[in-house]
């Protein structure tokens, strides 16, 4: 029964015992905080808080911040002294830190074994497998209290690989013989082969018992690739137990193998059904294994043809332009004579076909790259990620132009002999990317540096001169990104044509020394620079001055009106905070750093002209001593800076005495 917050005020004190609700320990009052900064709702109603409470449990083992209203009895007992309730505290926290130590032990472990392993196994892994099967011992983790139904996996065993990645069961029954600890799946029966492949399945797996019972399993893991590189570390870590004498490459000798048996085929004449040309078709009379089919249609490519599926009336087989070819292709096949001497005929023209490629992307680039609204945190990642890709696929354009004019001089490195493809080159192109934290819509930039570490990507990169972004500059990007949508107070940044009206007013020259005392962003200050000025600035604001230094202007992060004049400026442009009237005094300050003769332009609140406030009338009086004009500027020049107020332009020269 939960007591009245009347009396667990009254009663509570540190050293405790009390029981929390939602828990049946026994917990130890060890602090006691007064804060009075929330309520909770209860069943009489919303209740206030006052007090933070740090309980710890009688092992030690756990800490919880609770209020008054979580205490639901007292226990009757002595309460702990404070330098217990102290101990138990120092203690939890050691509990903590001895576990952090421990799981970091076991992490470092973990990935110590993985890399052993990765190393023993990597000579060992047939260039050939797209495909490994491996046996699993799972665990049952099922609560049938909660209605939860899971399960972990304790060790995993490597049983063999494969060819192909399609899940067959008599391959993992095959498999299931190389370790003792699976045989008897190899006979199991045929309940044991289960075919989960749907939502919330588990795929084909073989297994004696339900999905998450304890036992063994045997499935087939497919092998990640990138490009025509093997990712080794796609094999789950665990015992090897693939029989000694597996090929890791395809010898000649399978090639050999596969015209041992000579099969029977014919020649026929057909008509190509798309483009109209004559083939000659190599059919078999009868049916293969896959492997010695799979050899023919390899050597088929080699020669110049491809394997054509039946249509219609016309048979599947292996088609060739030329006849001559489809009879070496026949004499072959049929076992007449040997294959290293078949004829290679060269690829259609590779390099055509790569530039055909590269041009046919610049349509997806041109508008991958166009310009997009970033008014919006999601505008802007989506900005951002279009442009991500679009920086991809210019990158992609270049290599397969560069490996064009490879292929057309026939200086292809041996490293990238194999990428004749737009999606192989498309792959090998890919950047590493970093996080930009966005509010709810995050997104990533590219680093510029390739994601993949083989050889060809390496290679490929440095061929098409692609360098990392300049640290500068994505620094620079990043920051405007994420001032785009922050709130600093008085900082709207300057229109690019208010700025170079502003710049043009003063009179600007090249090797003008040039004020600007507010420099937000550097909008005013970029275009002073365009006419040749060497620009000085002051910025309060650490985020604005960081990225002001970075675009390489000479700024100062300190509060302007706290800096002591003098008389050495060419020209002042700026663009102060209106807030309280900042402006008026932001320009009479600024005006004192004006050399004689010269030109202060601002832009400023038209408040000046009718505000009765005091600042308002000195200022109106501060300018009629001087020689000064005002253009009033279109209402909602600053509506793409996030305002609507008006402004107007003042235009302010010095005395030549």
């Amino acid at each position: 029964m939960t007591l009245p917050a009347e009396q667990v005020i009254n009663e509570i004190q540190i050293g405790a015992e009390v029981y929390l609700r939602m828990s049946s320990d026994v917990w130890t009052i060890c602090d006691i905080q007064e804060d009075s900064s929330g309520a909770m709702i209860l069943s009489t109603g919303m209740t206030p808080i006052t007090k933070k409470i740090t309980c710890v449990s009688s092992d030690c083992e756990l800490k919880r911040e609770v209020t008054e209203h979580d205490i639901v009895d007292f226990r009757d007992a002595s309460p702990a002294s404070l330098d217990k309730c102290e101990e138990m505290l120092q203690k939890f926290e050691e509990i903590q830190i001895n576990r952090f130590l421990k799981r970091e032990r076991e992490r470092k472990e973990q990935e110590e074994f993985a890399n052993r392993f990765y190393e023993e196994i990597t000579p060992k892994v047939p260039k050939w497998a797209k495909a490994v099967i491996i046996a699993r011992h799972v665990k049952d983790q099922s609560d049938i209290m909660t209605d939860y139904h899971g399960s972990t996996t304790t060790s995993n065993i490597v049983l063999a690989f494969s060819k192909h990645t399609r899940d067959l069961f008599p391959e993992m029954r095959k498999a299931a013989a190389n370790h003792p600890s699976v045989t008897y799946l190899a006979d199991a029966p045929e309940s044991a082969e289960h075919r989960e492949k749907y939502s919330m399945g588990h795929g084909y797996y073989l297994k004696d018992g339900y999905r998450h019972a304890t036992g063994w399993e045997i499935c087939k893991v497919p092998l990640v690739y990138r490009g025509s590189e093997q990712n080794i570390r796609s094999i789950p870590v665990g015992e090897w137990a693939v029989p000694e004498g597996t090929p890791t490459t395809v010898s000649k000798s399978s090639l050999k193998a596969a015209n041992d048996s000579p099969a029977c085929a014919h020649i026929e004449q057909h008509v190509h059904t798309k483009h109209g040309f004559d083939m000659y078709m190599v059919v078999l009379d009868d049916q293969v294994e896959r492997d010695q089919f799979n050899e023919y249609r390899n050597f088929c490519k080699k020669m110049g043809g491809w394997y054509s599926r039946k249509w219609g009336t016309t048979p599947g087989g292996f088609a060739f332009k030329e006849e001559s070819d489809a009879q070496s292709f026949l004499s072959w096949v049929t076992g007449e004579r040997e294959p290293s001497p078949a004829p290679v005929k060269p690829k259609a023209n590779i390099a055509d076909k790569l530039r055909t490629l590269a041009d046919g992307m610049q349509s997806k680039i041109d508008d991958k790259l166009s310009d997009r609204l970033t008014n919006t945190p999601k505008r802007l990642a989506q900005a951002r990620h279009a442009q991500m890709e679009g920086q991809w696929m210019q990158r992609t354009q270049a290599a397969l132009r560069v490996l064009a004019g490879m292929h057309e001089s026939a200086k292809v490195p041996p490293e990238l002999a194999n990428y004749t493809t737009k999606a192989a080159v498309h792959e090998l192109m890919r950047s590493k990317t970093e996080h930009v934290s966005n509010g709810f819509h995050d997104y990533r930039v590219e680093t510029g540096e390739p994601s993949s570490d083989s050889v060809g990507a390496a290679l490929l990169w440095s061929l098409i001169n692609t360098s990392p972004m300049n640290e500068a500059e994505k620094e620079i990007q990043r920051l405007q990104d994420d001032l785009q949508f922050s709130k600093i107070l008085g900082y709207f940044p300057t229109p690019t044509a208010v700025a170079q009206e502003l710049v043009m007013e003063a009179g600007i020259s090249g090797g003008d020394l040039v004020l600007e005392p507010s420099i937000g962003s550097a909008a005013i200050a970029e275009q002073a620079k365009d006419y040749g000025a060497t620009v000085k600035g002051y910025e309060i604001n650490h985020s604005l001055y960081k990225l002001s230094t970075l675009k390489g202007f000479d700024v100062e992060c300190e509060d302007f009106m706290s800096v002591e004049p003098e008389e050495i400026y060419d020209a002042v442009v700026m663009n102060p905070p209106f807030e309280k009237g900042q402006d008026m005094e932001h320009v009479r300050h600024a005006f004192k750093f004006l050399k004689p003769g010269k030109i202060l332009t601002a832009i400023m609140s038209p408040a000046f002209q009718f505000h009765q406030s005091k600042k308002a009338q000195q200022f109106r009086d501060w300018l009629r001593e001087l020689n000064w004009a005002e253009k009033e500027l279109p209402e909602g020049t600053f509506k793409e800076s996030g305002t609507g107020v008006n402004t107007v332009m003042l235009v302010i020269q010095k005395d030549e005495s």
